[in-house]
Order: C-alpha cells, then sequence, then structure tokens
C-alpha cells in the first residue's frame, strides 16, 4: 500500500470512530429516581328528587322525595418509596420500591340527608336511614401512565356494601344516587402528567372527573352530581452521603 492510501484509509477510520463516539454521547440514558409518595382524595356528592305525580300506572304518583350528600376523603396512612423512570420520547412510570402492585389509601364517608318514597297509593319506608351517617373506608390504588397524562384507578375494586353494611340492595340506593359504577367504592380519574416533571424535585400530579346519576331512576324531576378529586404528591428522596 502507497503512503497516500496508508494515510487517506487512517483518516476514513479516524473520522469514523470521531461520528461513532460523536453518536454516543448522544444516547441519554433513563433517569431513575427515588420518591416519597403519597395520595389524598375527596369525592362530594349532592342530590335531590321530585317523584313522579303520575308515575304509576299513568295516573298515581312514584319515586322519592328529599335529597342527601356525600363527602368521602381518604389519604395514604404512610408514605410510599417509589422508583421513577424517565426516558426522553417516553412515558414514565412509577413503580414502588417493595415491588407491591398497589397504594393504600383510608378514611372516612360522612353521608347526610332524608327521604321519602311513594309508590302508587302507598308509601313505603325509603330505607335510607342505614345509609346515613360517619364510616371508615379504605382502597387500594393504582397509577398508569400514557400520552401525558395519568389515571388513577382501583385496584382491589372494593365495594360500599361490605364497608356499609344495611346499605346495599334492600336499602335506598345510595350508590346510584351518589353515580357509582354499581357498588364500587371510588371511581377512575385522569389528570396531565407531563414528562418533564419527572425530571424534577419533588412535584404533584392532580386528577380530576365529574359524573351525574340518573334521575329518572329515582323521580321525575331533581339533580345529582358527584365530583371525584385526586393529587399525588412526590418527595424526592436523596442519596444520603457516606
Amino acid at each position: 500500500m502507497s503512503r497516500t492510501r496508508l494515510a487517506a484509509a487512517c483518516a476514513a477510520l479516524t473520522t469514523l470512530a470521531m461520528a461513532g463516539t460523536a453518536q454516543a454521547a448522544k444516547v441519554q440514558l433513563p433517569v431513575l429516581r427515588t420518591y416519597e409518595m403519597r395520595i389524598s382524595m375527596q369525592m362530594q356528592s349532592d342530590f335531590k328528587f321530585q317523584h313522579d305525580p303520575v308515575g304509576c300506572n299513568g295516573r298515581l304518583p312514584m319515586g322519592y322525595d328529599g335529597a342527601g350528600q356525600e363527602i368521602m376523603k381518604m389519604s395514604s396512612p404512610k408514605p410510599v418509596l417509589v422508583q421513577t423512570v424517565y426516558a426522553k420520547g417516553q412515558d414514565p412510570s412509577a413503580m414502588r420500591k417493595d415491588l407491591k402492585p398497589a397504594y393504600a389509601i383510608t378514611g372516612t364517608s360522612k353521608r347526610s340527608g332524608g327521604m321519602t318514597q311513594v309508590v302508587c297509593d302507598k308509601s313505603p319506608p325509603s330505607k335510607v336511614e342505614p345509609c346515613l351517617g360517619e364510616f371508615p373506608v379504605h382502597d387500594e390504588m393504582e397509577l398508569r401512565f400514557y400520552k401525558g397524562k395519568f389515571q388513577i384507578s382501583t385496584n382491589s375494586v372494593q365495594d360500599t356494601h361490605s364497608l356499609i353494611t344495611g346499605c346495599g340492595n334492600d336499602s335506598f340506593d345510595w350508590d346510584g344516587a351518589t353515580a357509582r359504577t354499581g357498588y364500587v367504592l371510588t371511581h377512575v380519574a385522569e389528570g396531565p402528567a407531563p414528562a418533564r416533571k419527572f425530571k424534577t424535585g419533588s412535584f404533584s400530579l392532580r386528577a380530576f372527573d365529574r359524573e351525574t346519576c340518573t334521575v329518572a331512576d329515582f323521580g321525575a324531576s331533581g339533580s345529582c352530581a358527584t365530583t371525584w378529586s385526586y393529587q399525588v404528591n412526590f418527595r424526592r428522596v436523596k442519596k444520603a452521603r457516606h
């Protein structure tokens, strides 16, 4: 090989090596961080109904008269250590350090109101009383991240009937009036989750949902609206220095 050709080959190899180094420098590794995570939530439902004056055979009254309210609050009994993963161009993720699948929340459901019932020419008891009062409640939640959003929902599908005994199939349909899905205690909600937050220090994510019931199931007129608000707080845990 001539000296000229040898110099050209060396120059080509040097150029390739420099290009490979530059390309490697552009590769960004995922950002892994540890946080203490807490969940808090509040649900509020307000409903009122008026019976249908001709709901029974088109000539006699049928339905409910009255109003009610439920305020449910729950939060994490203690913070949970999670590891988050962020990579450019991908949805972030969060996983418990102990690898458990869900996040426990506990609290209370406060229910108040009054209701009467009319069925044709009779006035049977509405059986709303077993649903009224303050009750301890709990659930297991899970998080999912996708397309710049996050979703929070029940992992255990906790039902209200086992938590609030007496307020079930034989009583006033409290779960229907509060626009629950069947008799599942909590409702799914979504909110924004910008990936850039997972590169910062402490931050919070918020999710919201609003549902309404079917008024015609209870009377001729009325209103019912239920709001669900969740907040997920991430507090950065820095590595201890040795």
